[in-house]
């Protein structure tokens, strides 16, 4: 959703690219769009763990709808969240934790 609200300003003649990768290990999907790119350091109006609502009121302030809690949700559902130098590229992998069962 960030990508196409955000990246590609909801321009449908614009290319989302997704892709995957599922192994033993982990699972890896990336996420690109044609946009600009952002600094994810740089985002007020967005949810952090530091503050997780701190951003709302600056949501209201500019108009924009309310949420915010995408990305810190992301980063703490995954083992591994980051995005390329220009920043119009997300890779999530999570890991795959498996754990010893005794057959008896």
């Amino acid at each position: 959703g960030n990508a196409i609200e955000w990246g590609h300003r909801k321009n449908a003649d614009l290319v989302l690219r997704i892709t995957y990768r599922i192994d033993p290990e982990s699972i890896t999907l990336i996420i690109k769009d044609q946009g600009p790119g952002f600094n994810p350091r740089n985002l007020p109006h967005a949810a952090c763990d530091e503050d997780p609502i701190g951003h709302i009121e600056l949501r209201n302030e500019l108009g924009l709808r309310e949420g915010g809690f995408g990305i810190m949700l992301a980063r703490g559902l995954v083992d591994d969240f980051r995005y390329n130098d220009r920043g119009n590229e997300v890779t999530l992998i999570k890991r795959f934790h498996r754990t010893h069962v005794d057959p008896r």
